[in-house]
């Protein structure tokens, strides 16, 4: 859809860190429901339970009461309520947004994984060329925790946790009775949902059933096609899930779930770049669309075996995903003379003429089979893990270019992975104030990719342009080493170094070409390296008073081969982007929140608030490529801040009024990886407000308040005409509980 801009950072690390908010939940284990208190978060963080306070890294958790009263059900909404990271919404395809954390996995190409980790109940999900690097609806929805870490996660994360890692926790059934809730959504440009939950106990306090499911059609956009009379960015959504919690003994349960999730929204919107007068208009001769269908099934068993617990998880997931993309962003001459077309490759370039009709179909399936067994437990002032997991994927990726009569080519990208880690550590508490850990992960990984493009269109029709193959094995050792001091019981510091490690890859393209105008020959390299990252930061936790919160932390990342978007510098057709590893770099920042929770004005209105700031800096310190040294980190913010509000009041006996307003910006910070275009400066605000009874609950969402317009600017360097920014949307939401 239409909400494609790269930004938007939000909200309060402290009202997370400290548990400021009314509704926090305390979870047993991966994906488990949890108990409500009204001061404290308990997380799994570190694949144990502990209070967010106590975990020695700078992290977010946002309970239920978040998730519910601000809305969160999207990878940009997780992005929103953070500071320190950057979201990219590819070009108008929700199903191909990214997050990136503290300036790790700027790299975006086919085959790159992300430098984010992204985990479903604990169990990683990311990996694929479509949808590879965000993460599914099914993911968010009916949603109980979300946990955000900063910085590189490779210890207890594994592979691809550079940045950081983002953990998304869903609802578990409840053992004693039968509940349930009905939701009805209105919402802006014709679009009606329908939600429904219910729990029931198969056997009263030993075993439940959750059933859940959600369907959401909006029939029309803020794209318009009035050559095909649609909207680009229409929507049709079916997400179905089913939960079973099973009590096999007092120490022992059992957790299996399936979900399904059928989707179809906007495909890839090019940039409009000196094409269209009002980037909301495009009349298009092909219909640009995106469609996918995720299967998810999960299997946990925990248990207690007196002298440790144990944590057993399988989980299965499969992906079929599909998009097209009308490349030249216009209508064909009629009737269309194919034998005048000109070379359609590559788009998104200048004015297009009337003998175009260019369009790219992408096609992919992506299977991924994962398991984790671990055991934690306590020996009197030690605390302890070892586990041991493995993963095992596949991705088939097709994509063609039909209907060119120049340079039109089919191309198979195959890229299967197998990977296998031991982890383990322990934190030991050498006095009642002090206290010391160490954890390490080693990782044994092979990637098996392939790339073979051939040309399709006479006279050249079955001439190979690509054909590359690459069997990359290696094992890798990522660590971390922390301590913390109780300076008071309100004020707790820390200091961590760590480690992790983004995998590296294949580049799809790698053609050798001439400079047509000096007739060197620019090599583009086949293979990029695995990029490693070891951070090292100091920090602080505290609460001044029983209703205020303070934490801040500063930090200094070096990254070894870095991971970046590179190109050959040439044009038109000879025009090559790749990834590589441009050398070494730094990033420094500093995050800084402050909270107030449980706070009462007039003895009615009870009051929440945060806000936050984060600074950060960093830039290519050893250069490969030529001129790439001194380079800043693209996809990083310089300044970013957040803001949060949340307040409630009895307006009868019978309901409470409440709102929540969030407030996100950033400033400076480039876009591209050569520092030409600057990244978006947007002031956005969020709105939520309504009516919350015993069995009822009417919420009214505004996004984007402010009606911002700012643009995301075309990477090519032109600020002529780019991708906008969603205008105010709404959406009505009527609850009735059971």
């Amino acid at each position: 859809m239409g909400r494609t801009m790269l930004a938007l950072t939000a909200s309060s690390l402290a009202l997370g860190l400290a548990g400021a908010t009314p509704a926090a939940f305390a979870q047993q284990t991966d994906g488990q429901a949890a108990t409500e208190t009204n001061d404290v978060i308990t997380v799994t963080a570190r694949k144990r339970e502990e209070t967010a306070q106590d975990v020695p890294v700078t992290l977010d958790a946002f309970g239920q009461a978040d998730v519910e009263d601000y809305g969160i059900d999207s990878l940009e909404d997780i992005e929103t309520m953070i500071t320190g990271a950057e979201f990219i919404g590819s070009q108008g395809d929700p199903y191909q947004t990214e997050i990136i954390i503290r300036g790790g996995g700027v790299g975006r190409q086919l085959n790159v994984d992300s430098g984010t980790g992204l985990y479903f109940n604990g169990i990683s999900i990311q990996g694929g060329n479509i949808g590879g690097r965000s993460v599914s609806p099914i993911d968010t929805f009916d949603m109980q925790r979300v946990e955000v870490l900063k910085g590189p996660q490779g210890a207890l994360y594994g592979r691809n946790a550079l940045g950081g890692a983002v953990n998304l926790i869903s609802k578990r059934p409840q053992l004693e009775e039968v509940k349930g809730s009905v939701s009805a959504t209105v919402a802006d440009n014709e679009g009606y949902g329908l939600e429904v939950y219910t729990d029931i106990p198969l056997a009263p306090g030993k075993s439940a059933l959750r059933l859940s499911g959600s369907y959401y059609d909006q029939s029309e956009g803020f794209y318009y096609n009035p050559y095909r009379d649609d909207y680009i960015d229409s929507t049709e959504e079916l997400l179905l899930r089913a939960v079973m919690l099973t009590e096999l003994t007092d120490r022992w349960e059992l957790i299996l779930q399936a979900d399904y999730f059928d989707g179809e929204r906007a495909g890839d919107l090019v940039y409009s770049q000196q094409v269209y007068d009002d980037p909301f208009e495009r009349p298009l001769d092909e219909d640009s669309r995106s469609t996918r269908d995720t299967q998810n099934y999960y299997a946990a068993l925990n248990g207690d075996l007196g002298w440790a617990n144990l944590d057993v998880i399988l989980n299965y997931r499969k992906r079929d995903a599909g998009r097209l993309r009308d490349d030249d962003q216009g209508v064909a001459q009629d009737p269309f003379d194919v034998t005048e077309q000109v070379a359609c490759f590559p788009p998104r370039r200048g004015n297009y003429a009337p003998n175009q009709k260019c369009w790219t179909e992408d096609n992919g399936v992506f299977e991924k089979t994962s398991f984790e067994a671990r055991l934690t437990g306590s020996r009197g002032d030690f605390d302890w893990i070892a586990g041991v997991d493995a993963l095992e994927y596949s991705d088939v990726f097709e994509q063609s270019t039909p209907g060119r009569s120049v340079n039109s080519y089919h191309l198979d990208l195959t890229n299967d992975v197998t990977s296998w880690s031991v982890f383990g550590g322990g934190e030991y508490a050498v006095t009642s104030r002090f206290s010391v850990g160490l954890e390490g992960r080693w990782t044994d990984e092979e990637k098996d990719l392939h790339s073979l493009a051939v040309l399709t269109e006479p006279p050249v029709a079955g001439l190979v342009a690509i054909d590359t193959e690459s069997v990359e094995e290696f094992g890798y050792f990522t660590w971390a080493g922390f301590a913390s001091y109780d300076f008071t019981n309100s004020l707790r510091g820390f200091v961590r170094v760590g480690s992790g490690f983004r995998s590296g890859g294949l580049n799809t393209d790698s053609r050798d070409i001439s400079d047509p105008n000096t007739g060197e020959v620019i090599e583009v390299p086949d293979f990029y390296d695995e990029e490693q990252a070891l951070s090292y930061e100091v920090g602080f936790k505290s609460e001044p008073y029983t209703y205020l919160t303070l934490n801040g932390a500063v930090y200094f990342i070096q990254y070894q081969d870095f991971i970046s978007n590179a190109n050959n510098g040439l044009s038109g057709l000879d025009r090559v982007n790749y990834v590589t590893n441009l050398g070494d770099a730094e990033v420094f920042g500093a995050e800084l929140d402050l909270g107030g929770r449980n706070m009462t004005i007039g003895e009615k209105i009870d009051l929440e608030w945060g806000v936050g700031v984060a600074y950060a800096d960093g830039e290519i310190t050893d250069g490969i490529i030529p001129a790439s040294e001194g380079l800043k980190i693209s996809r990083m913010p310089e300044w970013s801040w957040t803001g949060r509000l949340k307040a409630s009041m009895p307006v009868s006996q019978y309901a409470e009024a409440f709102m929540a307003l969030g407030y996100s910006g950033q400033s400076g910070g480039f876009q591209t990886y050569a520092n030409t275009v600057d990244l978006p400066e947007p002031q956005l605000f969020n709105l939520n407000v309504g009516l919350d009874g015993e069995k009822w609950r009417l919420q009214a969402t505004i996004d984007n308040l402010t009606d911002e317009d700012e643009l995301v600017r075309n990477p090519s360097g032109s600020d002529d005409l780019a991708l906008a920014r969603n205008p105010r949307t709404w959406r009505v939401k009527l609850t009735r509980r059971f």
